[in-house]
């Protein structure tokens, strides 16, 4: 397997978008190049909670599979206008990712923006 660059910090802020509304991924300042034949982790925990992946988080392995659950996570936070997690429960009651918790309706204010999200996903 030839080595890869995993981004470890894809969020809604480190989206920019051209001229034209295409989107392009920056900040690469956590970003490293993993050859994953010879070391399965690549650091320390790196990245903004509420984007990093579970299994980042609790092991340090950041894989490419780790940067499209980001996107996931920031793709519902455009979608919804917001963020995946709460973090007004304080750092120890922090959930990353509730798999029994209901899709939060989009608001009614977003509704508008479903054609927009749909031409941003699909500029990615």
């Amino acid at each position: 397997m030839a080595a890869e660059v995993i981004h470890r910090d894809v969020k809604s802020s480190n989206v920019m978008l051209d001229e034209g509304f295409n989107a392009k991924l920056g900040d690469f300042g956590l970003a490293r190049l993993v050859d994953h034949s010879r070391n399965a982790t690549t650091t320390l925990l790196a990245g903004t909670y509420g984007y990093i992946a579970p299994e980042a988080n609790v092991k340090g392995n950041f894989t490419e599979k780790t940067d499209v659950f980001s996107f996931g996570a920031m793709a519902l936070e455009v979608a919804t206008g917001m963020r995946a997690c709460d973090f007004s429960a304080g750092e120890d009651d922090i959930v990353l990712v509730d798999k029994d918790a209901p899709v939060p309706p989009m608001p009614a204010t977003k509704q508008a923006a479903r054609a927009s999200f749909s031409s941003l996903m699909s500029s990615l």
